[in-house]
């Protein structure tokens, strides 16, 4: 499993993509999780209890979507198969 330590963006994903597994390894820091609902606009979806503080592994809905993924102060994380 590969762990990324930067800013990332994946997708677009279409419809009846099936959801994708998001580990967070925290180590101190924090990673938060955007959408992106118009070109350059991203919001937090409401439903994610966020920012990821913890080490944890949760699911994430990412059909017909852009997701942007951030970490902070030394969190790492992995998302999705072969990511």
């Amino acid at each position: 499993m590969a762990f990324h330590n930067t800013q990332e963006k994946f997708g677009p994903f279409s419809t009846g993509t099936p959801p994708k597994n998001l580990t967070v390894q925290a180590n101190g820091g924090s990673v938060n999780i955007e959408i992106e609902v118009a070109p350059d606009v991203w919001i937090t979806p409401a439903d994610l209890p966020l920012p990821y503080t913890t080490d944890v592994s949760v699911t994430v809905e990412v059909a017909e979507c852009h997701v942007r993924i951030t970490p902070l102060l030394g969190a790492i994380y992995n998302f999705g198969a072969g990511v």
